[in-house]
């Protein structure tokens, strides 16, 4: 009966740590994915890289595979030395007509800080090479 209670426990503090973690992306790419190299970018739930982090390995350009999906709960990015990345407001990384566009290339930038309301607003990313 011990046993049991305890491996019971143990699954419910799995399961509900899962679940209390926030994700922000669906899922890591690989070096085999991309036709370039990986670049870094790191994003955080809230300002000044607090919150629930995580380190994106994306690669570079605008083909499918360069669109990175997030959730909308973003409030810090940084994208690594030498590269710039366009945030988009839609799960496309697309401008369209009616969709918003900011690039990033400071390497400290607060999305509260950015005019257009930019702050928990990001759902999608790709990032270039100048």
């Amino acid at each position: 009966m011990f046993r049991l209670q305890t491996l019971l426990v143990s699954f419910l503090v799995a399961a509900t740590t899962a679940f209390a973690l926030p994700k922000l992306d669906p899922g890591p790419h690989t070096p085999g994915q991309c036709d370039s190299t990986l670049v870094k970018v790191k994003i955080c739930t809230d300002v000044d890289w607090k919150g629930y982090c995580e380190i994106y390995y994306t690669c570079i350009g605008n083909a499918d595979i360069s669109c990175r999906k997030l959730y909308p709960n973003i409030s810090s990015i940084r994208p690594e030395d030498g590269i710039y990345c366009i945030f988009y407001k839609n799960t496309l990384c697309n401008g369209g007509k009616d969709a918003k566009m900011l690039r990033i290339d400071n390497p400290q930038a607060r999305l509260t800080d950015l005019p257009g309301d930019w702050n928990d607003a990001i759902q999608s990313f790709d990032c270039y090479r100048p």
